[in-house]
């Protein structure tokens, strides 16, 4: 265990399945959450091994949003004026070169994302400037979250992983943290022996592919939901 998920899965090559190759147009962050990819996954500061089959990685809601905030939001080379781009605010650090300590930030709004406003204001011509995140008023008087996400390792298989978030703005706010831990699914590209299986013992047990038991234990409070 050890490499980082993807940051982005969708608009890329792998995952293009159109009848015209246009890979840009396939699937957007709109569709993402509603999609099963097949060589990957993506998230936020996710964590996942080798061969990118068991990803662990957070999610969060501020309240606000229509949508679980489990992926940055970007455009895809058609949506902005200057061709593909993330319209977020997050930050990579500190790694060592073997993953055995991760630490990754991403900044949260407290109101909901300007997702439309994002969208809207890139269909402009190219000789206009990007629009970014901080281009809105949506961290204005530090009204956002600080999201920290990191992992240690004590061994191969063995991963603590620490999330601390803090409240930015000057008000108590509602904040709920998801923790998914799941798998890229590849039966229906390759044929596989086993399917892969999730259980509640507790701890949380896996079962799949070469990775064999995987075990993830929850820190007091959490709750275990599966989907």
């Amino acid at each position: 265990m050890g490499s980082i998920c993807s940051e982005r899965q969708r608009g890329t090559v792998r995952e293009d399945y159109s009848s015209n190759g246009n890979t840009w147009n396939y699937i957007n962050h709109a569709l993402a959450r509603s999609y099963a990819y097949r060589w990957g996954e993506e998230a936020i500061g996710g964590f996942c091994d080798s061969d990118q089959v068991l990803c662990l990685a957070p999610a969060f809601w501020n309240g606000e949003d229509a949508i679980l905030k489990e992926r940055l939001f970007g455009l895809t080379n058609g949506e902005g004026n200057h061709g593909e781009d993330v319209k977020e605010l997050y930050f990579h650090l500190d790694s060592s070169p073997t993953h055995s300590y991760c630490k990754f930030l991403y900044k949260y709004p407290q109101q909901a994302f300007p997702y439309t406003e994002l969208l809207e204001q890139n269909k402009k011509d190219r000789l206009s400037p990007k629009y970014e995140i901080l281009d809105t008023d949506i961290f204005k008087g530090n009204r956002y979250f600080d999201c920290y996400i990191e992992y240690a390792k004590a061994g191969i298989n063995d991963v603590l992983m620490k999330i601390t978030v803090y409240n930015r703005g000057l008000k108590p706010l509602l904040f709920m943290l998801f923790l998914i831990f799941g798998f890229v699914i590849f039966g229906n590209i390759i044929h596989v022996s086993v399917n892969p299986a999730l259980y509640q013992l507790p701890p949380i047990a896996s079962n799949y592919l070469k990775l064999q038991w995987q075990f993830l234990f929850l820190s007091p409070g959490g709750r275990a939901i599966f989907l």
